[in-house]
C-alpha cells in the first residue's frame, strides 16, 4: 500500500497532488487528467473521502515533456473548441436530437461528458507518439457511446449519424483554429491528420461497443 505524506503542504515537496492543482500545472481539463490516469499514464489514489490524488513526480515529468519543444505543446486550445462546437450544435439541434430524446437526464449528461473527453483528447493531440498514446483512451469513449446507445434501443444508423454529425462540428473547429496558431504548415496539418485517425478509432469503438451489447440486451429481454 502507498504510503503517503500529508504534512508537507509545498508543490515542491508534496507527493500527491489534488485534481485542480495537477490540471492546472498542466493546463489540461480534469476529464483529459482523469483518462490519463485511467489508461496509466498518470500514478493515483484515492482518499477515503474517495477523491484521486495524482503522484507530483509525474505530473512534474508530463509539465517537463509539454515544454521541452514544440511538438510537446497542443496546438488548439481545448476551451475554445468546446466552445465553437457548442456554437455548431447549437444552429442545428435536429441533427442530433436523437441524443436528447432516447436517454434520461443522467444518461444525457453521461454521453455529454464523453464527448467533452473526446473534444480533450483530440486538443491535445500534439505528437504522433501522442496520438497513439490515447488511442485506446479514445477508442474506449467510443465504446461506451455505442454501449450505451444500444442499451437504451437507440438503432445504430441513428447513432452513427448522431456521431458523425458532432464529428464533423468537431473537426470543422478543429480546422477552423488551426491557422491561428504560432506552429509550421507540416505540423499543422501533421496534427490535422492524427485527430481525424483518433475520431475514426472512436467511431470504430462505437460501433464494437454496440455490436458487443445488442446480444446481451436482447437476451435481457427474453428473460
Amino acid at each position: 500500500m502507498t504510503s503517503v505524506d500529508h504534512s508537507k503542504n509545498h508543490l515542491g515537496d508534496r507527493n500527491w497532488l489534488s485534481i485542480g492543482t495537477a490540471r492546472d500545472l498542466l493546463q489540461i481539463s480534469g476529464t483529459t487528467l482523469r483518462q490519463w490516469a485511467d489508461t496509466g499514464l498518470v500514478r493515483t489514489y484515492r482518499t477515503p473521502g474517495g477523491h484521486r490524488r495524482f503522484f507530483t513526480d509525474d505530473i512534474k515529468a508530463l509539465v517537463r515533456n509539454r515544454d521541452k519543444s514544440e511538438d510537446n505543446h497542443a496546438v488548439t486550445n481545448e476551451n475554445e473548441l468546446l466552445q465553437a462546437i457548442r456554437r455548431r450544435l447549437s444552429k442545428v439541434k435536429g441533427n442530433n436530437s436523437i441524443w436528447h430524446t432516447s436517454f434520461s437526464g443522467s444518461d444525457q449528461e453521461r454521453m455529454r461528458e464523453l464527448g467533452r473527453s473526446l473534444i480533450s483528447m483530440c486538443s491535445g493531440v500534439t505528437s504522433r507518439q501522442k496520438a497513439a498514446q490515447i488511442a485506446a483512451s479514445v477508442r474506449a469513449i467510443g465504446l461506451e457511446q455505442g454501449a450505451e446507445a444500444a442499451a437504451q434501443g437507440v438503432p445504430l444508423l441513428q447513432s452513427l449519424q448522431a456521431f458523425t454529425f458532432f464529428r464533423s462540428a468537431l473537426l470543422e473547429a478543429f480546422k477552423e483554429s488551426l491557422p491561428r496558431q504560432q506552429a509550421s504548415a507540416a505540423r499543422l496539418a501533421r496534427v490535422w491528420r492524427q485527430v481525424i485517425r483518433l475520431t475514426d478509432e472512436s467511431l470504430f469503438g462505437l460501433v464494437r461497443g454496440y455490436e458487443r451489447t445488442i446480444p446481451l440486451a436482447r437476451r435481457t429481454k427474453n428473460t
